[in-house]
């Protein structure tokens, strides 16, 4: 591999030295998806990762009462978060219908420190009275200067709305969207790797067993190869380091026998 790094700076550019090296592992990560509401330009609007994010980071929350909405158990962990801080989640609107995931409940027990946190969310929904609705979707974020509340309603099971299920939650300043994470792909197409669609329509970068993708040099690990959280991806990420260091040191080993 040959990297050369000419990063933007304000307007004008300023070259870092190239750097060389024959092995490489990337792991840029995923992102929120998101899917566009009437509303969602206005400030007050966020990614639910950029909420909790914004919290870890600053230690105070970019607002005081909060709608989180989209799919799946990131949510939870969003609203928990938010209480924890003081924060109020005046409710939590999941699209999906989670009886679904009952039939699956028993993988839970593979690993238990994903459960615990189940647990945990779970009760600081109940502690803090947190509304959680399933089949339930934003319409529209409302406001002018920023957000002021949103409209909700139900949904059935392809998406369409159930006629008489709307209503309003005034009083919001803060709403945080998620639909799930998608990998982070724009490195890895720029160096040529080969690629394949997720069952969710996700671009992912196609790995062997030891994490090499289709470019010689080149491992990859994490969210890129499909998004299944961090116990996951520091494993993916380990057997790449060790397998790129292996390669190095064997073809060190075979250059000095030669």
């Amino acid at each position: 591999f040959t990297l050369r790094l000419t990063p933007a700076h304000g307007g004008g550019r300023s070259d870092y030295p190239t750097v060389y090296s024959s092995r490489l592992v990337i792991a840029t990560g995923g992102y929120d998806r998101q899917l566009p509401v009437p509303g969602w330009q206005l400030p007050g609007v966020m990614a639910a990762g950029g909420i909790q994010a914004f919290g870890k980071q600053n230690g105070m929350l970019p607002g005081k009462r909060f709608v989180v909405a989209g799919t799946g158990p990131f949510l939870l962990s969003v609203a928990a978060g938010i209480a924890h801080q003081g924060g109020t989640v005046a409710a939590v609107l999941e699209s999906s219908n989670l009886m679904g995931w009952l039939p699956r409940a028993h993988r839970a027990a593979g690993v238990p420190a994903k459960a615990l946190e189940g647990v945990e969310y779970t009760f600081a929904m109940l502690k803090h009275r947190i509304p959680y609705r399933p089949r339930t979707v934003i319409t529209e974020i409302l406001g002018r200067d920023r957000v002021t509340g949103v409209r909700t309603a139900r949904v059935r099971s392809d998406g369409t709305i159930v006629t008489g299920s709307e209503r309003q939650i005034n009083g919001i300043d803060s709403v945080g969207l998620g639909w799930g994470f998608t990998p982070q792909m724009e490195l890895p197409v720029r160096l040529g790797v080969s690629t394949k669609q997720d069952v969710d329509g996700s671009l992912l970068a196609i790995v062997d067993e030891d994490q090499r993708s289709s470019v010689d040099g080149l491992f990859i690990a994490g969210e890129l190869t499909g998004v299944g959280g961090a116990a996951l991806a520091v494993i993916e990420g380990k057997v790449a380091g060790r397998t790129a260091a292996l390669e190095l040191v064997g073809q060190g080993a075979t250059s000095a026998a030669a």
